[in-house]
Formats: C-alpha cells, structure tokens, sequence
C-alpha cells in the first residue's frame, strides 16, 4: 500500500492506494502520517455529527442538526438561544 498528500486551497487531503501515483503536488508520506490523518478526520467527523445549529427568525427560536439558510434568519449562539427561547 502507498499513502500520499495532497495539498488542495489550504487543505491537506491524504489518501491511500495499491499503486504508486505520479501526480504533480502529491507527496508520499509514511503510514503512520496516513493513520495520524484519518484518526484527526475521524474526529472532526465526530465532532460534527453532534453539533447543532441555532437560528433566530423575528419571535421563532430554532435548534437544528443542519445548517440553515434564508432571508430574515440570524444564527445566534447557543446561549442566546437558551436565554431568549425559553
């Protein structure tokens, strides 16, 4: 097995192959960076299957698993939300 990076806008992506890839930006890297890479990915993964989204619309309150877009809606913090809903 190969492992390589990649750098794409900023962003670091690895990713593993059984053939050896010869494409400009992507470096080799050592199976330990490869595993280090997906337990940080795994994480963030995670982290953000719990978060939950607070938004304000004039007098209604909403507390979301996903993000949310519209006119007139204001993301507000948790706290806010805590404070002004109940």
């Amino acid at each position: 097995m190969y492992y390589y990076k990649k750098e794409i806008d900023g962003e670091v992506f690895c990713f593993a192959t059984e053939e050896v890839v010869y494409y400009d930006g992507v470096t080799q890297i050592t199976k330990e960076e490869y595993d280090s890479y997906k337990e940080k990915q795994k994480a963030i993964a995670e982290a953000l299957k719990n978060k939950r989204y607070y938004y304000k619309k004039e007098n209604a309150y909403f507390n979301l698993k996903y993000p949310m877009t519209g006119e007139g809606i204001e993301e507000i913090s948790k706290e806010k939300f805590i404070a002004e809903a109940f």
